[in-house]
This record gives C-alpha cells, sequence and structure tokens, in this order.
C-alpha cells in the first residue's frame, strides 16, 4: 500500500471516458435493474485516511460498513486506487447478475454439450472484472456484490523480470488495459494524467452512488495521507476530499508505537483548510484497558481549528478477514517462527495434545510473488489443520 498513490508509468494513452464507453455495448444488452430510473438520493461522503500504511483503514472500513448497514442505512465501499496482488472478481458496468447456471436446468439436462458449457463459462467471465480483496469484504460488509466501481485502478505487481525490470499490470474499471515494465531504462510516458486519473475516480464514485442508491458512501484512503512528495498525482487522499467535500477520519495505530508523533505530525502536514474537514482521530489496535489511554493527551497536542474527537478502537485478534497484500502471510510467518522458537527455548516442541488434535499438517510454499494468498485462510481456520 505504500506506494498505491504514485503513478504509474505506462505506454498506452487512455481518457477517463474511454474506460466507460468500453463497456456500452455490453451494456445495452443487459438489463440493468440496478441502474437508477430516477434521480439518487442525496449521497454523502466519508473518507477514512491514515497516518501510515497498514494501519487498519481497510478493516475500520469494513466495520463501519457493517454498523451503518446494521442502522438500515444503505451504505457503499469505495477505494479510489489501490495495489495488490488478493483481487476479486467483481461485476462490470452494466451487469447486475452473476448469471450462474441453475442448478434445476442443470439436474434436467445432465448431459449438456460440452461446448455449450464453455460458451456458458466464457459468456460469464464477460461479465466480471477485478478489484482489490479489501473493498470486496467492505462490499460484504454492506451486503452488495461487489462493483468494479468501488475500486477504479488497481495495480497488481509482477516482481521483476530477468533484466531486472519492475512489473505490474493497471487494471482500470477492473479490466487490464496494459501490463509495464520499469526500471533499468524501460521507464515511458505516463498514460493517465493526474486530471484524467481524478476524472476516472470521481466518474466512478458517482456511478456507485446512482447504482447502489447509497445515502453514504465510505472512502478509504492509500498508505499515508500526507506525502507530500505525492501531492500532485493523489487521487486516494485530500486531494480526493477536496474534490468531494466530505469529512475525513484520521487513522492512527498505537501499535506501531509513537501515536502521538503520528497524529501530530500528520496534523502538521496538512493544512488548515483540510484539518477543519477532519472529523476525528482514530487510536486502533489499543491493547489493555481503555481507561489508562487519556484522549485528551492527543486533543491537547492539536493545535488550531475546531476540537477533533478521538476515538479508541481495542486491539483485536483472529478476525478471519482476507488480507489486501501478502504483508499478511509474512506477519503470520514470523509469528509461527517465533512460537517455535519460543517452544524450543522452554526445551519442547509444543502442547502434544494440541498435535493430536491437528493430525493434517499443511505445508504453504510462500513465493516471493504469490497473489491471492486468502486462498489458504479457511485452512489457517480450521482446527483439523496444522
Amino acid at each position: 500500500e505504500d506506494d498505491d498513490t504514485a503513478a504509474p508509468a505506462e505506454t498506452t494513452t487512455i481518457t477517463p471516458d474511454s474506460a466507460m464507453e468500453e463497456e456500452e455495448d455490453d451494456s445495452q444488452q443487459t438489463n440493468n435493474d440496478e441502474t437508477a430510473t430516477t434521480p439518487p438520493p442525496a449521497t454523502s461522503s466519508l473518507a477514512i485516511l491514515g497516518t501510515m500504511s497498514d494501519v487498519g483503514k481497510s478493516t475500520l472500513t469494513a466495520g463501519l460498513c457493517r454498523v451503518l448497514r446494521n442502522a438500515q442505512i444503505r451504505v457503499a465501499p469505495f477505494k479510489a486506487q489501490t495495489m495488490s496482488n488478493n483481487a476479486v472478481p467483481a461485476l462490470l458496468p452494466g451487469t447486475t447478475s452473476s448469471r450462474r447456471v441453475d442448478p434445476e436446468k442443470k439436474k434436467k439436462n445432465p448431459t449438456s454439450h460440452p461446448e455449450s458449457t464453455q460458451q456458458q463459462q466464457q459468456q460469464q467471465q464477460q461479465h466480471y472484472g477485478e478489484i482489490g480483496v479489501a473493498q470486496a469484504v467492505q462490499a460484504q460488509a454492506c451486503q452488495l456484490l461487489p462493483r468494479v466501481e468501488m475500486n477504479p485502478i488497481l495495480l497488481k505487481s509482477g516482481g521483476k523480470s530477468g533484466t531486472g525490470a519492475h512489473l505490474c499490470t493497471t487494471v482500470i474499471l477492473g479490466r487490464q488495459h496494459w501490463p509495464k515494465t520499469t526500471g533499468h531504462g524501460n521507464e515511458s510516458s505516463v498514460a493517465l494524467t493526474p486530471n484524467d486519473k481524478m476524472e476516472l475516480v470521481l466518474s466512478a464514485h458517482q456511478q456507485l452512488a446512482q447504482i447502489t442508491q447509497a445515502q453514504v458512501i465510505l472512502v478509504e484512503g492509500s498508505g499515508s495521507c500526507t506525502e507530500l512528495n505525492l501531492q500532485d498525482r493523489d487521487v486516494s487522499n485530500l486531494p480526493l476530499v477536496r474534490r468531494l467535500d466530505c469529512p475525513w477520519l484520521l487513522v492512527a495505530d498505537i501499535q506501531r508505537g509513537g501515536v502521538f508523533a503520528q497524529v501530530v505530525g500528520t496534523q502538521a502536514c496538512v493544512s488548515p483548510h483540510d484539518w477543519d474537514r477532519c472529523a476525528g482521530i482514530v487510536i486502533n489496535q489499543l491493547r489493555g484497558e481503555a481507561r489508562y489511554f487519556d484522549p485528551q493527551i492527543i486533543r491537547d497536542k492539536v493545535q488550531g481549528g475546531q476540537p477533533v474527537p478521538v476515538f479508541v478502537v481495542p486491539y483485536l485478534d483472529h478476525l478471519g478477514l482476507p488480507e489486501e497484500d501478502d504483508m499478511g502471510v509474512e506477519r503470520r510467518l514470523q509469528k509461527e517462527q517465533q512460537q517455535q522458537q519460543q517452544y524450543s527455548n522452554k526445551g519442547g516442541g509444543g502442547d502434544p495434545d494440541e498435535r493430536r488434535r491437528r493430525p493434517i499438517t499443511v505445508i504453504v510454499v510462500a513465493y516471493p510473488h504469490v497473489a491471492i494468498t486468502n486462498d489458504i485462510a479457511p485452512v489457517e481456520a480450521d482446527p483439523a489443520f496444522d
């Protein structure tokens, strides 16, 4: 997520409108029941921005999605640009259903021709794009099907080529538009200017509001909201907040340490006008008793403007939510290694009874550029596996 706001170097030129126009033919052939036939209700947006990467923005956004949905508020998630190899299928513009095969029809015609089945699969695939897994989880919290408008720009890293060039694929509104290589003199002109990207993002945001009839759209930011060297190319954080003219929350992770410096440093890098839009500060992943953390300390350090409320979220473990990137696998591996080291230091190999209750051992090879690591999550959560 660190480089989510960085503009990719591409060779193909694409305009914001052309990305939408590519789907027009499919849209005309599809009965779009979700498209609003009447003017949509007024949609409010709330941005969830962070002091840095991996502070819990995605999980907090998913939680807020479910809280609002449980309150009978129509809500939808949105993230302008993300970098993640953990992508999931999402409906393309103009598509309203997954077009699953009817099991009853399959029973009546069990000997369907293989070519017919293949055609059905190809037709089904034509109506799916891909988005980052975090927005798919948030859509589930909103009780919505994932849509490509929820994550209009997705960057998928492919590691390095044999010559040392960095490989990356850019996905616009669910469709892969170009692979690219950078490094070793392979950089080329940028296909999407920052203005083009912003207009594409705003168009996707507007269409999402119309399709879902959302009363609230929760806008997740990327990385740190104050990457000063990327402000002219940032389409996910404060520049987007300005265009949407919406309030925002600042999320800081106390588990990382230096949470007071995170908040005060971020406020020092934000213009007074942007800070006036800040609706609250969220201190995430607090271990221990919340009564020992006095939010007034942060309130006293934040200078100028209206008083900003401070919210404290406790540390929550074993949520079982899919990871947005491969950092989760690395953390889990490190945790396993630490536990094994602790067992070794104690002169044992863990609880033998626990080992017997897990008779099946699964070995996962963690390649450096592995994608879609969430496939192993069900096995990790099942106590039958070690």
